[in-house]
């Protein structure tokens, strides 16, 4: 039973005087786990302590008591299970990502058996990323490189992301270091570089799920690229579509011949046609790409520029993921189907390869983010550069 226990239990709120001063306690001493006191209204905690025992069961409004108790327990031990600070994102497409359900039914035993400071312990430094921050806060100097409230609010961060990680796999985009790292739950399987959006075009930081995989993809050209960035080359070369495999596509999704447009009447504000990269290891997309919900059009994808993955700073691309070593993470996605992969012909010689649509099953969750606080592959702790502008100016 969770907290709508029968009514004769209710009471054991009010009466185990030992826990409710523990839950004081915590709640003065929230500093030393990273959270503020004065998150916590704790007043009636005060006064009913005062009390004895007795009259504090029997006080007529000792149910208004117990339900005020109830949530600020539930309230404190959810900001340190889960933090009380997640990372800013553009989009977020999956609800309730780190919710417990079993967080009241751990908080209500504890208070049964007196346990709350135990609890209290394992919960505030659940990852050996938080540990260290919490090193790093009691060390800290005005010397340092990071200020002290960024440390607390990757503190929260990194408690949030634990929450995501202990419940599914994840793969996690780090937009400032360029890089990715692929998690079954809270174990490292696999990391490599990335190339992201350029800073005109940056890449969105978002939370979503997998859900196809898409071997020798097409590549559908966003208009505003085609119009902006495509047409002047097909203005200027009249074998444009043939030298890089484009097809025309008319609104019906029919194809078309290109000598039939007049190419030179189009613009941004006047493209009625979608243009599509064949498939192949010239495409723009390579050889696999990974879909997500998200509502702007971006992909994981394989890249046939691999040189761009020795460049240090890494932001050459329109906003979408491209991958050092999309093979090998389209096959721990796939898992026991990833004889999907292993069974194509990827030759390079080969000339419009099917496109084939695999479905991700296991709902592994991606987070592109853009914290402020990392750790690199020693593990320690370092200042990401602010590669698209967004941390505010000190």
């Amino acid at each position: 039973m969770g907290f709508g226990r029968a009514h004769g239990q209710k009471n054991t709120w009010l009466t185990h005087t030992a826990s409710i001063r523990t839950l004081d306690s915590l709640i003065h001493a929230a500093p030393t786990m990273a959270l503020r006191s004065n998150d916590y209204p704790h007043g009636r905690i005060d006064s009913l302590l005062t009390l004895p025992k007795n009259l504090a069961a029997k006080s007529g409004d000792s149910l208004q008591l117990i339900s005020e108790m109830k949530q600020l327990a539930i309230h404190f031990f959810e900001d340190l299970a889960y933090g009380n600070k997640a990372p800013e994102l553009d989009f977020v497409g999956v609800k309730n990502s780190v919710k417990d359900p079993k967080l009241e039914a751990k908080v209500e035993a504890a208070w049964a058996g007196n346990s709350l400071g135990l609890l209290a312990k394992s919960w505030a430094m659940r990852s050996p990323e938080i540990s260290k921050l919490f090193a790093a806060l009691a060390d800290w100097t005005p010397e340092n490189p990071w200020k002290k409230s960024d440390l607390m609010d990757a503190i929260q961060e990194y408690r949030w992301l634990y929450a995501l990680q202990i419940k599914q796999n994840i793969i996690l985009v780090n937009i400032p270091s360029a890089e990715l790292e692929a998690y079954q739950k809270t174990r490292l399987i696999l990391s490599m570089k990335v190339v992201l959006g350029k800073k005109e075009r940056p890449t969105r930081t978002l939370l979503s799920r997998f859900h196809t995989l898409v071997i020798n993809p097409f590549w559908y050209v966003p208009k505003r690229l085609a119009a902006k960035e495509l047409l002047p080359k097909i203005l200027k070369n009249k074998h444009y579509f043939e030298d890089n495999q484009f097809q025309v596509l008319n609104a019906k999704n029919e194809l078309i011949d290109p000598a039939s447009v007049n190419w030179k009447s189009l613009g941004p504000k006047n493209f009625p046609y979608t243009l599509r990269q064949s498939t192949g290891c010239d495409n723009s997309l390579g050889l696999m790409k990974l879909q997500f919900q998200n509502p702007y059009t971006i992909f994981l994808h394989d890249s046939p520029e691999k040189k761009l993955f020795q460049a240090s700073q890494r932001y050459f691309s329109h906003g979408c993921v491209r991958l050092e070593k999309p093979l090998e993470l389209g096959r721990w996605l796939l898992g026991k189907n990833k004889i999907a992969l292993d069974t194509v012909n990827f030759s390079p010689n080969r000339v419009n390869p099917k496109s084939i649509n695999v479905p991700l099953k296991d709902n592994t969750l991606l987070l592109i983010w853009y914290p402020k606080i990392a750790f690199n592959a020693a593990g320690e702790i370092i200042q990401n550069a602010d590669i698209y502008h967004k941390f505010p100016e000190e």
